[in-house]
């Protein structure tokens, strides 16, 4: 609760100025433990460290010789050494319930569907036949591309799973794309059916060059196949 956490410093700081007059050895409660006895929650967190941040201030105001007359004799018990550590005190204090005051907010989770639904892909082809719905891509460790217009066939590979930023793949560590020129649909076929090591391999016999790993898929891409 916020009034008994914000008692408890109260009675500790009290304590901790009893001491300082006194030059008595006392140890510096831990915040972060009364935090999470107390189960103090980041709103009632927020409202204590604007309170005991009133209290700094005047502090502050004192150790930097800026406090009005009255304020200072009020303080004028404690040297300014021991002022100080007053201060640094007073400090964690607030911090601590700052930092425990701040929400952090979660990013919000968005879906397969939702990633891919600005894709414009090829969903099917009457030689080469049907893609793979965009959404299996979503954290999928490697996937098969075919651009049919171009005749061009893409492997790509993540180790961390793919995202899909707008048309183009994310997280992209590996692959081939390449040409392959007059291959037909029984070898589109192959490559769907095969293990990914001889995928790769059929595509690197290729003659022609290998091509920047740019990760786009368009109107004439087909998603020939998805590996988890």
């Amino acid at each position: 609760m916020i009034s008994e956490t914000a008692c408890t410093l109260e009675s500790w700081i009290d304590e901790y100025i009893i001491a300082l007059q006194s030059n008595s050895n006392i140890t510096r409660k831990n915040v972060k433990t009364l935090i999470t006895a107390n189960r103090v929650k980041p709103r009632e967190a927020k409202k204590i460290a604007e309170h005991f941040q009133r209290l700094l201030d005047e502090v502050t105001s004192v150790v930097s010789n800026t406090a009005d007359e009255d304020l200072a004799e009020g303080w004028s018990y404690l040297t300014s050494t021991k002022i100080k550590r007053l201060q640094g005190y007073l400090e964690t204090i607030v911090e601590e319930f700052r930092i425990k005051g701040t929400v952090t907010r979660r990013r919000k989770r968005i879906s397969p569907e939702m990633m891919v639904k600005s894709v414009k892909y090829l969903k099917t082809d009457k030689v080469f036949g049907e893609s793979v719905d965009p959404s299996k891509i979503i954290k999928a460790k490697a996937v098969l591309l075919f651009n049919t217009k171009q005749r061009k066939v893409a492997y790509y590979e993540s180790k961390t799973g793919f995202t899909v930023k707008g048309t183009t793949l994310q997280n992209v560590t590996g692959g081939v794309v390449k040409s392959c020129g007059r291959k037909n649909a029984e070898w589109i076929n192959l490559l769907r059916g095969c293990i990914a090591s001889r995928l790769v391999r059929e595509i690197n016999t290729l003659p022609s060059k290998e091509q920047p790993l740019t990760g786009r898929i368009n109107k004439d891409t087909l998603i020939l196949r998805v590996i988890s």
